[in-house]
């Protein structure tokens, strides 16, 4: 049944792929790594270590998220105001500016936190009123990318430095949340430009190469041949994890603290106005043939944490949220930071639940208030 269950996963992508006109839609994003992984792991004889249980969640995910799709063109179909569609044009000089004044300022910000506690430790030390700024602003580096990077070289060069900086300094999930959202971007808009695809994937992949080399062979002092041997295990385990330890947790009772964990966002920020203790969302170490990780995947970590019932709402209102942003994009291009950060946020689900974690929705709530700027702009600029 598994093969019958990833034929239908592969088939439902398919099929929403096509009636998007080839565009990555939020169902693509968030199903679409879980069917390639299940297929790599038929090559690697992986596939005995995933549950048909959780192939099958997995399709009946995918099923609901294309039917929850149809449902949301519908509703916006009725609305005659939202047939009004708005195409995004290029921005004035001031965006232009104030994007480049973001990444700079963020790689300054990793520049001076790197001072202060060295720069083979910098992951997780911004504190305080400056990491909730750097988390609400930072996705303003899309209205570069996104807009921008026609300008002139010299220019083109300087931020391309300063992003790389930002990156390597920064957790392998940062950057990752960085180019993804890239990636789909120039896929959508530029899919005669295979090269562009290539540089940014190959980019994308050297940053993950250097991040880790500064960690395994600078600061913990391996050999560059143990290092090579490190990595390439170590991607394994990140990439397959997901299904591995996942398929160990639907077999799992229902985490006694899953409410906490799901929505640890929300009580760590009260409990930090009242001085409590924080809430984390961290799930337990498994071994599993030599596998030892705590990342499930979103589906599996939202039924150990929440149950069946209340999972599978969870996943529904997920989905309901991914597919109205979706519709807001096509309504308005000028949502395009919030909406490709969004899909960025679903393809790292593929790891695990980024909806429980305070930094990634303080990211999206950033993307969102970006988005109306961008939108109160473009009103000012075409009633002028």
């Amino acid at each position: 049944m598994k093969g019958l269950y990833l034929i239908g996963i592969i088939i439902t992508i398919l099929y929403d792929f096509i009636k998007n006109k080839k565009e990555i839609s939020p169902l693509c994003c968030f199903i679409g790594p879980y069917a390639i992984i299940i297929i790599f792991s038929y090559f690697l004889k992986l596939q005995n270590l995933i549950s048909e249980n959780y192939i099958k969640h997995i399709f009946e995910v995918a099923i609901l998220w294309l039917i929850i799709s149809r449902i949301i063109i519908i509703i916006f179909s009725k609305n005659k105001i939202s047939k009004k569609i708005t195409k995004k044009k290029k921005y004035s000089k001031k965006i232009y500016y104030l994007s480049l004044l973001t990444i700079f300022s963020l790689s300054m910000l990793q520049l001076l936190t790197g001072l202060k506690y060295g720069f083979l430790s910098i992951k997780g030390k911004h504190y305080g009123i400056f990491a909730h700024l750097y988390n609400l602003t930072s996705t303003f580096y899309l209205a570069y990318f996104l807009e921008f990077l026609n300008k002139k070289t010299f220019i083109k060069m300087i931020v391309i430095i300063f992003f790389s900086f930002l990156c390597v300094l920064g957790s392998k999930l940062e950057a990752f949340i960085i180019f993804v959202p890239l990636f789909i971007y120039y896929y959508e808009k530029r899919q005669k430009n295979i090269l562009l695809l290539v540089y940014l994937f190959v980019f994308s992949m050297g940053i993950f190469y250097i991040s880790y080399f500064i960690k395994f062979h600078i600061k913990e002092g391996f050999s560059i041949i143990e290092f090579h041997q490190i990595i390439k295990e170590y991607y394994k385990i990140y990439l397959f994890s997901p299904l591995i330890i996942g398929s160990k947790l639907l077999e799992e009772p229902i985490n006694p603290n899953g409410i906490n964990v799901t929505f640890s966002y929300l009580i760590n920020s009260f409990n930090f106005l009242f001085e409590k203790n924080f809430v984390s969302p961290v799930l337990n170490f498994y071994v599993i043939a030599g596998i030892r990780s705590n990342v499930g995947g979103m589906i599996a970590e939202v039924f150990y944490n929440l149950g069946i019932i209340f999972g599978w709402i969870y996943i529904i209102i997920i989905g309901f949220f991914s597919y109205f942003i979706q519709e807001l994009y096509k309504k308005n291009e000028n949502w395009f930071c919030l909406y490709y950060y969004m899909k960025g946020i679903l393809v790292l689900c593929f790891f695990n639940n980024v909806f429980s974690l305070l930094t990634y929705n303080e990211k999206l709530f950033g993307s969102f208030i970006i988005s109306l700027i961008l939108i109160k702009i473009k009103k000012n600029r075409s009633n002028l």
